[in-house]
């Protein structure tokens, strides 16, 4: 068994479509706002200081509010606020599908208490996830900054699925994105997305303006895996391990099988998103003596 969302579970149930729950989705992001839009609507930062932060995010692994104080744009006092004014503010997805008309307030009520029941039976297997593996700190940085970006980036939120051991191969749904690691991490990482996804990424990263000229929705996706492994090799630098990253690759469905190096250790992390299953493919070795 695994770990779901509340909006999968209806899903799954068939209590609402596919349309229904990404109209849901794009209502919480609208109302849902992050950190610095906050900010930026209460006046205390300018436009121009919520770019040069969101800019800065994307070199550190830090949350907008600690860059904030750390360039002396915000007080901590005043993100302390910020924050309280968030919480607040906050719809789950139950609300979001209520809100644009869904599904109805006494469904979600029932739902959501079976929901949280079956759930409850799932938590213990991801919590045994890093004691079963090999180099289990390191793989534990990459999954936690792989969900953190997700969110981050994306407006994503996302959890473990399941995980699988030894996979030799990663067969493209729709793009998949792969970038290698050279130094005292050497491997491959690979997130193999769906449409919706993709979609989503663009939709969520251009909403007003749309894709520049000359920048596609797979370029989108490169960039982003791109920030997600540059934020690993920095991690795993603080934690005294040397690696660089090189250049994504990208391989849609029509290419067939991606082959995994058989010389190193082999994972296949299956993500679950509100839009669909991502898998995470990574093959590694660590060179650097201890």
């Amino acid at each position: 068994m695994s770990s779901r969302f509340f909006g999968i579970y209806l899903l799954e149930k068939g209590l609402i479509t596919y349309d229904e729950l990404e109209a849901a989705i794009k209502f919480q992001q609208e109302t849902n706002l992050r950190l610095g839009d906050y900010a930026l609507k209460k006046g205390l930062i300018t436009k121009e200081q919520l770019e040069k932060i969101t800019i800065e995010q994307h070199c550190k692994d830090m949350f907008f509010g600690e860059l904030a104080v750390e360039m002396k744009i915000l007080s901590r006092e005043q993100v302390q606020q910020l924050l309280n004014q968030q919480q607040y503010d906050h719809i789950f997805i139950g609300e979001a599908l209520i809100n644009t008309g869904a599904i109805g307030k006494e469904m979600v009520a029932k739902e959501l208490l079976e929901f949280n029941e079956t759930e409850k039976e799932f938590e213990p297997e991801v919590r045994k996830l890093p004691s079963a593996l090999e180099h289990a700190e390191i793989l534990e940085v990459i999954f936690n900054i792989t969900i953190k970006m997700f969110l981050r980036l994306l407006n994503l939120p996302a959890k473990l699925h399941s995980w699988y051991l030894f996979c030799d191969q990663v067969e493209p749904s729709f793009l998949a994105v792969s970038l290698g690691f050279e130094g005292e991490f050497q491997g491959q990482y690979i997130v193999n997305t769906n449409k919706q996804i993709l979609n989503h990424a663009c939709n969520y990263c251009f909403s007003d303006e749309g894709l520049p000229e000359g920048l596609t929705e797979n370029d989108v996706m490169a960039e982003i895996i791109n920030i997600i492994c540059g934020n690993i090799a920095a991690s795993l630098s603080d934690n005294g391990i040397y690696s660089e990253i090189g250049i994504p690759e990208m391989f849609e469905n029509s290419h067939g099988p991606i082959q995994l190096p058989k010389d190193m250790q082999n994972l296949l992390f299956k993500v679950e998103t509100p839009l669909g299953i991502v898998d995470v493919a990574l093959s590694f070795k660590v060179t650097k003596k201890e």
